[in-house]
């Protein structure tokens, strides 16, 4: 009795290992990808091209060409609200803005 419960494990064993198996999958993912899902989809104020910004509601081309002259002439911006200093840009433009925009120095903090 012994053996055959032996053999049917065995049996069952072999069976289990020379299964066909699902072949591995390979996923290539950009950076680009990776940074959109960890931003959820916005727009860091140091990285975004004056097209980028001219896209952001209520900003059109001239804030956009202010942010990006306020951008270089500070070497980058630290926190959004910075974006109050931008002329032009007041609490409601900053509010209607702020969910398409972040700056990494507050993702950081995140982590």
């Amino acid at each position: 009795m012994a053996l055959i419960a032996v053999v049917a494990v065995w049996t069952l064993a072999i069976q289990w290992m020379s299964r066909p198996r699902l072949p591995a999958m390979t996923v290539t993912v950009t950076e680009e990808q990776v940074n959109q899902v960890l931003t959820d989809g916005r727009c860091s104020l140091n990285a975004a091209t004056l097209e980028e910004l001219d896209q952001l509601p209520g900003i059109g081309p001239v804030l956009a060409q202010r942010i990006v002259d306020l951008r270089e002439e500070r070497g980058g911006f630290s926190a959004v609200d910075e974006l109050l200093d931008v002329r032009g840009i007041g609490e409601a433009t900053l509010e209607k803005i702020r969910p398409y925009v972040y700056v990494e120095s507050e993702l950081e903090g995140m982590e």
